[in-house]
């Protein structure tokens, strides 16, 4: 494991011009593994490039293949975009996050990362269920600091592994495991179909029957562990929020004996949660549409042969090859055809451009008459697509001013509650001797009422969908107007 870390640190890409085939290809590779100094080598033909791991110098390299008078070149980084603090982008890391149920447990999630030793800062973007993060920190921190709602966190990928392709194999992607919805809400099912039987026994054995009793706490266990687990660690803590009064809630019902009614705001508040994430996920699911419009690998012709590889192996400068009826994978510019070019993806225009040399095409367009020669102007994660997912991302992190004032709100007003719902238990049975059971019922009714779920959610959700739905329509005046939470509360006043 050090061996194999050590080289991959030594690790070094050089772009390769002059292969003419597959074979001489494995004997430039066999050549520079023999050079001293260099532990392994690999070539990968389709992308035009050698990672070689250990030292080697480019005349040294160039010697080795010079069978075939190869050159070579070390591989240019992919471009970055300008950091506005050098320090803080240099150090800043993006996770992907799953597992949020709302938008206070991304926000308590945030200040936990914010605690570990060596981050500086962590901004949590809900929407789009990634963390950035600035600083270092490692996968199993992160999950310590989100094991409050068991979150998974993983680095974001912003690029698929180069693999040569000669028009027979395609590039891997990376595909979701659809889980069918039985198996996504078993426990809300369970908990359900216990809840059904014990109505059933109330209405056959009686109230006070204790197969009655067992169903509904079987119910209160089962759809309600997760509550548990989070709301009672957050009243150890004085920590108030949505799950600290629905525990409290459910634990004063079973003290009361009130089963059957502590079941029935277990299944009800696990339900809103469930519909939550519903919302959520259909909204990421329209940004994670926008990536699925451009082809992840094209045609390109290299040193006079035409090769299927990853639109992350291209470079500018590239020739791409557009059949008709292809989507066009990269930006560029058209070099040699004549063909009518489907851009509603892109500009929202519902009739075909004409296009010829010299004129502009987009990724994720769709080529519907002539064969295209396309010289590539744009890096994959350049291409006007790219920045519109990035722009789309971005206006789902920002903070509408509601949603700022919901949320400090929310800090102040749950806390008030449980003191209202306190107050309400305590104090007619100890100044006006009533009765302790009528008035602790009353005090859980105020904490079950007085949640604040509505209100939290309601800002966040409604801002998210807005945005995944202007992604969905894939309008180019709406892509215009994507000014995140600012714009979808104050477009009003256009």
């Amino acid at each position: 494991m050090v061996e194999k870390t050590k080289e991959t640190e030594d690790k070094t890409v050089y772009r390769v011009e002059g292969f003419s085939c597959a074979n001489c290809a494995g004997k430039f590779e066999k050549n520079v593994k023999q050079i001293p100094g260099v532990q392994d080598a690999k070539v990968n033909f389709g992308a035009s490039k050698i990672a070689v791991y250990g030292a080697a110098t480019v005349e040294e390299l160039e010697k080795a293949g010079a069978f075939e008078n190869l050159k070579v070149a070390p591989e240019k980084p992919k471009r970055q975009p300008v950091p506005e603090m050098k320090v803080a982008v240099e150090d800043k890391s993006v996770y992907r996050v799953e597992g949020f149920s709302c938008a206070n447990c991304a926000g308590k999630f945030e200040k936990n990362v914010k605690q570990i030793p060596g981050v500086q800062d962590a901004k949590v973007n809900f929407g789009a269920s990634k963390i950035s993060v600035y600083g270092a920190a490692t996968i199993d921190e992160l999950e310590k600091a989100g094991a409050f709602e068991n979150l998974k966190v993983a680095p974001e990928i912003t690029g698929r592994p180069a693999i040569p392709n000669t028009g027979t194999e395609k590039a891997p992607e990376r595909t979701e495991k659809k889980v069918p919805f039985y198996q996504k809400h078993s426990v809300l099912l369970y908990s359900a179909l216990l809840i059904v039987f014990g109505y059933v026994s109330q209405s056959v054995n009686g109230e006070e029957n204790l197969l009655t009793s067992l169903l509904f706490v079987a119910a209160i266990a089962i759809g309600g562990y997760s509550l548990f687990k989070v709301g009672l660690q957050n009243l150890v803590r004085l920590d108030f929020d949505m799950k600290t009064l629905m525990t409290v809630a459910v634990i004063g019902a079973a003290f009361i004996g009130e089963w059957a009614e502590a079941s029935i705001v277990v299944i009800l508040f696990a339900i809103s949660e469930a519909l939550e994430r519903y919302s959520m996920d259909r909204a990421r699911q329209s940004i994670r549409s926008l990536m699925d419009i451009a082809p992840k690998e094209a045609l390109v012709r290299r040193n006079g042969q035409e090769l299927l590889i990853s639109v992350d192996d291209i470079v500018v400068g590239d020739t791409m090859i557009v059949r008709p009826g292809q989507k066009i994978a990269m930006d560029g510019t058209v070099t040699n055809g004549y063909s009518a070019v489907n851009q509603a993806a892109i500009t929202g225009e519902s009739v075909p451009v004409a296009k010829t040399v010299n004129d502009d095409v987009f990724a994720g367009t769709l080529n519907e008459e002539g064969l295209l020669e396309v010289q590539i102007t744009k890096l994959v994660e350049d291409t006007t697509i790219a920045k519109i997912i990035h722009l789309v991302e971005e206006a789902q992190g920002e903070r509408a001013p509601s949603q700022a004032f919901v949320d400090k709100f929310a800090k102040y007003y749950t806390p008030i509650i449980m003191a209202v719902a306190a107050l309400v238990a305590i104090v007619p049975p100890l100044l006006f001797d009533a009765s302790w059971e009528t008035w602790v019922y009353q005090g859980l009714a105020v904490l079950v009422v007085g949640c604040p779920c509505a209100l939290v959610i309601s800002t966040p959700i409604s801002i998210v969908s807005a945005i995944g739905n202007a992604a969905k329509k894939r309008r180019a005046n709406q892509r215009r107007r994507l000014l995140g939470g600012n714009g979808c509360t104050e477009g009003h006043r256009v």
